[in-house]
């Protein structure tokens, strides 16, 4: 049998290794007065620090609709997420570039998700 906790733990030190850091970042709506559910919201920002790896699509991969020029790959591990759902963020700040994510693919070959790899737009 497959040790894939070796695996994701491969995947970190590599990712650690190579990588730089970014911030994930969501914006949540709350209720003003959760009794008043047809009431005014307010937003709150969420983030998250990991460290990443930027990787280049190949142009056999860019069909011009669900993969662009210009699209970066985000090689993520799946240990420094912390509790946090990859897949309910919206953006990713590296330095003073935003990035819009796209689609969060988690690489799972058995029941442990080993990395991410997430798809990102400006």
């Amino acid at each position: 049998m497959v040790d894939f906790v070796k695996s994701r733990n491969t995947a970190k030190r590599l990712i650690d290794k190579n990588g730089r850091t970014v911030k994930f970042l969501r914006n949540s709506r709350q209720l003003a007065d959760p009794s008043k559910p047809w009431g005014s919201t307010r937003g709150t920002k969420e983030s998250f620090d990991m460290k990443c790896v930027f990787v280049d699509y190949e142009i056999s991969e860019i069909d011009g609709e669900k993969i662009k020029i210009g699209d970066k790959k985000l090689l993520a591990n799946a240990i420094d997420n912390k509790s946090n759902k990859m897949e309910d963020f919206e953006f990713v700040e590296d330095g003073d570039v935003k990035w819009r994510i796209k689609k969060v693919n988690p690489i799972q070959p058995g029941d442990l998700i080993v990395m991410y790899e997430v798809q990102i737009r400006k």
